[in-house]
């Protein structure tokens, strides 16, 4: 079963919405993604990419993650649809940013730009790293993976590092 959101509601074409109600039973596609991970692949179909799971997991933190953060900066992908064990975002065409060798420095100010949305959102990113951004050909960065965050709410809302901080773990995170 897909979920659609709302902005996937609006965005997907119907022969997208079509071919994603079958990708997964489809042999000869599954065979061949284009980026592999720990826990999961990623395929592309046209201007999508689907984060496929190899084992069903309960989604809802990762796309809440994802949600809220793509709510307050345009350095992370919305959500299109989801299922059982796979997300839907917009595919970016680029380059893994470990694969650029990033000096000090740029480091520095990809993690200004990136901490104060995560101050804003209330999350707190647990598997940020270079692997997990992508820079797409005109230079911007995009975090494409909030499957490991902590998602500040309720009562845990006063515990949200203040903007000097989680720049500080934003530059770690990327640094290390």
């Amino acid at each position: 079963m897909i979920n659609y959101t709302d902005i996937g509601i609006n965005t997907l074409l119907p022969h997208e919405c079509t071919f994603l109600e079958s990708f997964m039973y489809d042999e000869d596609y599954m065979s061949r993604p284009v980026a592999f991970g720990d826990e999961a692949n990623v395929y592309i179909f046209e201007r999508l990419a689907i984060k496929y799971r190899r084992y069903a997991m309960n989604l809802t933190n990762e796309i809440k993650a994802q949600q809220l953060m793509a709510s307050v900066s345009d350095n992370f992908l919305p959500v299109y649809a989801y299922g059982e064990n796979f997300i839907v975002m917009p595919w970016v065409a680029g380059t893994i940013l470990e694969e650029l060798n990033p000096s000090s420095d740029w480091l520095k100010q990809l993690a200004s730009e990136l901490a104060p949305a995560f101050v804003q959102a209330g999350v707190e990113p647990k598997d940020l790293h270079q692997g997990n951004v992508i820079i797409d050909y005109s230079g911007k960065a995009y975090v494409i993976d909030l499957s490991r965050y902590f998602i500040y709410s309720g009562t845990d809302s006063k515990y949200i590092p203040p903007l000097h901080e989680m720049e500080e773990h934003v530059y770690n995170s990327l640094e290390a």
